[in-house]
């Protein structure tokens, strides 16, 4: 049995597959198994997925009926040997050493959940490094439920899915961050390696960059973190906040009365489900401008009257 599964999900990416597939199959570490799920691609992304299963033994090849991304993951969960899993998205890749540093850290502190650090690389080959843990003054567990969510930039112990029966939600958006808290939950040990390693590839169709009705799928995540993560209420606010925040700052810059009239949602739930998160102890860590911001987003007297000069102007 392998120490390692990766998790590939494909859907439809034929352009990026072999720097994905190169980046997993030359790694400078051996015992681990590569799980490649064709999520019903119709571009031609089968084909090259069954030329690298053949010339690559640790790969194997899947191919289902489209089901989105968390039933990729969650199809290839099920199917992995290996103690731990890690999930790559398939326009994405990975540093060639990326197993090999993991191991060292996993073999010395025997974690359920490793962190690593990553890049941001757009189209353009621009590229920064990332933390993957944020630097904020909370316990441990806090420090991480409040980090980015990605599944990408994580390496779980397999168990934690299945022993706990906790899936990425079918058919949601952001499955992440509805997934990863509730992981965290049952996570005894937690490691953190300060390295980047994973090259996370920003496009312009990708779901964090696109203006769709499926955003308010939001509020379904929210709701799945408030009735299944018990015992961090200041830390589901500040989560609250953020990703709504990030739908009202989106939702801003409609030119749709209906839509624009919708960051009145997320003010409601807020006062509705955390009713004291101006005096919530991780937004006030923010920074001075990021806080004037967030408070701009959630005043209905300025979003009644950026509506106004929105409709004069």
């Amino acid at each position: 049995m392998p120490k390692f599964s990766i998790i590939i999900p494909v859907y439809n990416v034929k352009d990026y597959l072999k720097e994905c597939f190169d980046s997993v199959v030359n790694q400078t570490y051996s015992d681990y198994e590569i799980l490649v799920i064709d999520d019903g691609s119709t571009d031609g992304s089968s084909k090259i997925i069954d030329e690298y299963a053949k010339k690559y033994s640790k790969i194997t090849a899947y191919h289902k009926k489209n089901g989105g991304l968390s039933d990729a993951r969650n199809y290839g969960i099920k199917k992995a040997k290996g103690t731990y899993v890690i999930f790559i998205d398939s326009d994405d890749f990975v540093a060639t050493d990326l197993l090999k540093k993991c191991d060292d850290v996993i073999s010395k502190e025997k974690p359920d959940l490793l962190y690593f650090d990553f890049y941001e690389y757009s189209e353009s080959h621009k590229c920064r490094s990332l933390r993957g843990v944020k630097d904020i003054q909370a316990t441990e567990k806090e420090r991480y439920m409040m980090s980015p969510p990605a599944a990408w930039n994580k390496v779980f112990k397999r168990e934690l899915f299945v022993k706990h029966d906790i899936w990425f939600p079918k058919g949601l958006w952001y499955e992440d961050l509805a997934t990863t808290p509730r992981i965290l939950m049952y996570a005894r040990r937690i490691s953190y390696l300060n390295e980047p390693l994973y090259y996370y590839r920003q496009r312009a169709g990708s779901i964090m960059n696109t203006v769709n009705p499926k955003m308010f799928q939001m509020y379904d995540v929210l709701e799945i973190l408030r009735k299944e993560v018990h015992g961090y209420s200041d830390v589901l606010a500040y989560l609250a906040l953020l990703n709504l925040t990030f739908v009202n700052r989106t939702l801003s810059t409609s030119r749709e009365e209906e839509v624009y009239q919708k960051q009145f949602q997320a003010m409601a739930y807020m006062e509705k489900y955390y009713p004291e998160w101006r005096k919530n102890p991780f937004f006030l860590q923010e920074h001075f401008w990021t806080k004037w911001h967030i408070r701009i987003l959630f005043s209905k007297r300025w979003i009644r009257l950026y509506n106004w000069v929105r409709k004069v102007f």
